[in-house]
């Protein structure tokens, strides 16, 4: 289902990578690609997938091996895939978060 994240899942659950208390359980990982932002919250004890959620985001082509999306999509993304996919889980037994993007991106800002 979620490539990345199941690597993510998989490197929690070697024994001594890393240390959680018995109170905080999951990880939430979000994999930002070329179509949506995926949200996918896993137990941090045996790296199974509890709950996960899909926002769609629009991506542009303007020109011949140029492809453009708008950052503000990314971030209204991010809060409501995470938002869904918490949801179903105790928020304050989250343990860590991880965020993997399709590949090296460029974000142009202004002075303000």
């Amino acid at each position: 289902a979620l490539p990345i994240l199941m690597l993510l899942a998989f490197v929690v659950v070697v024994p001594g990578s890393v240390a959680f208390t018995r109170q905080q359980r999951y990880v939430v990982g979000v994999d930002v690609g070329t179509e949506s932002l995926r949200a996918a919250v896993m137990d941090a004890g045996t790296g199974q997938v509890v709950s996960e959620a899909v926002e769609r985001h629009v991506t542009r082509w303007p020109g011949a091996g140029r492809m453009e999306q708008d950052p503000a999509d990314w971030w209204r993304g991010l809060g409501l895939a995470t938002r869904r996919a918490v949801a179903s889980v105790d928020a304050s037994k989250v343990a860590a978060g991880c965020v993997t993007t399709t590949s090296c991106t460029v974000v142009a800002l202004d002075e303000a």
